[in-house]
């Protein structure tokens, strides 16, 4: 009975794997199922004419044993065709959010729609999905054509528009000269570029990428980062897209999801996430270098409460004049650390590292025992400086509760534009 026990596990984890567009070896029984499955709606994808679908996330959590939370709460709105990035470091729940979606893994609580379909309880097979995975997850055997086509063909679609849709994709990906070839003999961009157009090829209602640039080296990285906007400015299907990388979360996005400990931090455009972070945790973890957060006291100059960074006094907003706290945490990003010129306003700044990177320069700092970092423009005349001054731009400021560690701003102006989440 074992024997049969795990075959048909394996049958059920490729049917669920392979619907939604991860593909490795086949297994006949496992098409099988699928084919039957898909015969209802073979052909939905391919007939719905650029229809543009919204994702609704709405309290949605995981748990694990009934104790182990992963995911808490998460309300996320993406809009039809918007590109949306969920970022945050190793652990924080963006994966296991992606596959979710995917119908990959049970929802414990709240509701996931498509549309204003919920998907709760649908199989991957019925969500009408692509995604798109760090592995690529190509099958070895078939060529290039049989890998983009192979959703195509588990759909029932017919055989011109098999080929139609097949040669049309790999024409806007440039990959037609491929298409004989099997995997092994491509390269790793190559590789990707077959996965990303096998998803394409579906016409799906949503597209998931789960880390796709991962394995690729930087210079490649670089040029799959364009190819996705580009391809995704040209079609415009709504796409979620999972990443650990702030720059590609930075380039990528019409909005993007800092996620941390199963919970959205802040959800807006990149613009919004670096210039106004809700939190410190999203202050420190978009920007590179990060973002300043010295912890200071509050005192009185000249009537005014604020904070000394060495001979610099830098006062509290005025927005924030109702603060209680006795300390703040100062954020200041490294481009809001200057060199002094013809200031009056100025302390005397020791440098600890100086790191040049051509057209700009990264120097460690420290002003009073407090520890800064700047991005200056490239100054050879900086290799033999030990002390120099320098100001702050107090234009660039952010405030932060030196206790809930949140942005004063959201505490106290009706004005802002941040969208937090709990």
């Amino acid at each position: 009975m074992l024997p049969v026990t795990r075959r048909a596990l394996r049958v059920s984890i490729l049917n669920l794997i392979s619907s939604v567009g991860l593909f490795h070896r086949p297994d006949p029984a496992t098409q099988s199922v699928e084919k039957s499955a898909a015969a209802g709606d073979a052909t939905a994808a391919l007939n719905r004419n650029g229809e543009r679908f919204t994702l609704s996330l709405r309290a949605v959590a995981k748990r694990y044993d009934n104790a182990r939370q992963t995911l808490a709460g998460v309300d996320l709105e993406v809009n039809a065709g918007e590109f949306v990035v969920l970022v945050g470091p190793s652990g924080c729940g963006k994966s296991t959010l992606l596959r979710m979606v995917a119908g990959l893994e049970s929802v414990s609580e709240g509701e996931i729609l498509i549309g204003d379909q919920s998907v709760n309880n649908l199989p991957p097979s019925k969500r009408d999905i692509a995604m798109v995975f760090q592995d690529y997850a190509l099958y070895p055997h078939k060529t290039v054509f049989e890998n983009i086509a192979f959703g195509l063909r588990v759909r029932g679609a017919a055989k011109a528009e098999i080929e139609r849709r097949v040669n049309e994709v790999a024409a806007q990906l440039q990959i037609t000269e491929f298409l004989p070839r099997k995997p092994a003999a491509l390269s790793g961009g190559q590789r990707q570029r077959v996965a990303i157009g096998r998803a394409l090829a579906r016409h799906a209602r949503l597209f998931l990428f789960d880390e796709p640039l991962s394995n690729l080296d930087v210079k490649l990285r670089n040029e799959m980062r364009v190819e996705i906007k580009k391809l995704h400015q040209q079609f415009g299907i709504t796409t979620l897209y999972v990443t650990h990388d702030q720059i590609e979360a930075m380039t990528l996005a019409d909005r993007i999801a800092v996620m941390a400990n199963g919970k959205v931090e802040q959800y807006g455009t990149p613009d919004e996430i670096y210039n106004q972070p809700a939190t410190t945790f999203v202050a420190g973890f978009i920007g590179s270098p990060e973002m300043n957060l010295l912890t200071l006291p509050l005192r009185p100059h000249k009537g005014i409460r604020g904070v000394s960074l060495g001979d610099l006094f830098l006062p509290l907003p005025a927005a924030f004049s109702d603060y209680q706290g006795d300390e703040v945490i100062l954020g200041l990003r490294p481009e809001a650390v200057l060199r002094a010129q013809h200031q009056t306003e100025t302390t005397i700044a020791c440098i600890l590292l100086i790191e040049p990177l051509g057209a700009e320069t990264i120097v460690t700092l420290t002003v009073h025992g407090q520890q800064l970092t700047g991005r200056w423009a490239a100054d050879r005349n900086l290799a033999t400086a030990t002390t120099l001054p320098v100001t702050i731009d107090n234009q660039h400021l952010h405030w932060f509760d030196a206790q809930t560690r949140v942005n004063l701003a959201t505490q106290f102006s009706n004005t802002t534009s941040m969208e937090t989440l709990p």
